[in-house]
């Protein structure tokens, strides 16, 4: 998802950048730039697999050895810090984020536990009974409930094409590969 947004941002910029110049070495450019941005794009998202699929494995070692909510609390409050300081390392008005007003603040907070932490919690409870491959099969699921969520709930399938079908296809494949193996 990160990377398709910083795609769409840098297509953007692209666009706008080339718009009237069309001449044979700003549309050179402009391929070259495009074809640069969906390697970025690859490489962004098989790093983000990767550190998932390292993320899970770690995860399964330290509910072995220590307590679920325990283990939440460190991880989500090494996140906090390590995007604080990457949001003040950027400089300039982009670190100005404003404060949230009281129901801004309670809704942030709602979200924050119900959607945050204790569903993160319960999941590394439930990953002492499975394996850290089943986890990161229903972890790899959560694409296509936000997809499902988003079409029934904002009306957002405008982008669906025949690339989104065939990877959901190998997603469900996974998933069900996976079950029919373990009961055989």
């Amino acid at each position: 998802a990160a990377a398709l947004y910083w795609r769409r941002r840098v297509q953007t910029w692209l666009d706008r950048r080339f718009m009237g110049d069309r001449s044979p070495e700003a549309l050179t450019r402009y391929r070259l730039l495009r074809r640069t941005l969906v390697a970025a794009t690859v490489f962004v998202g098989v790093l983000s697999a990767l550190l998932v699929a390292i993320f899970g494995s770690l995860n399964k070692r330290f509910v072995e050895s220590g307590e679920p909510l325990a283990v939440t609390g460190l991880e989500l409050a090494a996140g906090t810090v390590f995007l604080t300081v990457l949001a003040l390392s950027f400089g300039g008005d982009s670190t100005r984020l404003p404060l949230p007003d009281a129901r801004d603040a309670a809704l942030l907070l709602v979200l924050s536990i119900a959607c945050t932490l204790f569903p993160f919690a319960l999941s590394l409870v439930a990953l002492r009974n499975l394996s850290a491959f089943s986890a990161q099969l229903a972890v790899s699921l959560e694409p296509v409930y936000a997809v499902v969520l988003a079409m029934l709930l904002l009306s957002e399938q405008r982008e669906l094409n025949w690339q989104f079908y065939a990877g959901l296809a190998v997603i469900l494949g996974s998933v069900l590969a996976h079950a029919a193996l373990k009961r055989a």
